[in-house]
């Protein structure tokens, strides 16, 4: 809620987090690091599909100083990349030519309110099945 003081001065600095808000975010960040190395160690989740903290952190600042993984990097940021432009252009054409016509907008209404609430990330699997792990799955979900 804002006071008559806000009001009057809006540069005005906000105060900043105490030690207790900031330690907070630490316990969290320790939490969930304790739960990933606990479950995979414990036979909980088996360690091939969620290894423990300690050997991925591991592995991650083993793999930073290979070509291979820049690489792998480069090639993931150059498939976004790519993918954006694609649904950028895609769908600004699509967009215009749907919207100008009352029979396209009808047509493809349906269709478009039934993907509208489908979360990208549970259409990876049919990506994977259908394509692969190439490019074209990477595509096909931006």
């Amino acid at each position: 809620m804002l006071r008559g003081s806000d009001l009057a001065n809006p540069g005005a600095r906000k105060p900043r987090r105490n030690w207790g808000t900031r330690s907070l975010g630490l316990v969290g960040l320790l939490g969930f690091l304790v739960i990933w190395e606990v479950l995979p160690r414990t036979g909980i989740v088996n360690p091939t599909f969620l290894p423990p903290a300690s050997e991925a952190i591991a592995d991650l600042f083993r793999n930073v100083g290979l070509t291979a993984f820049w690489q792998a990097v480069g090639d993931t940021m150059w498939q976004w990349l790519l993918g954006l432009l694609i649904a950028c252009i895609a769908a600004t054409v699509l967009g215009f030519l749907i919207g100008s016509s009352t029979f396209l907008r009808r047509f493809t209404n349906s269709t478009i309110e039934f993907m509208r609430p489908v979360p990208s990330v549970a259409l990876i699997p049919l990506a994977v099945l259908l394509f692969g792990v190439e490019i074209e799955s990477a595509l096909l979900l931006i």
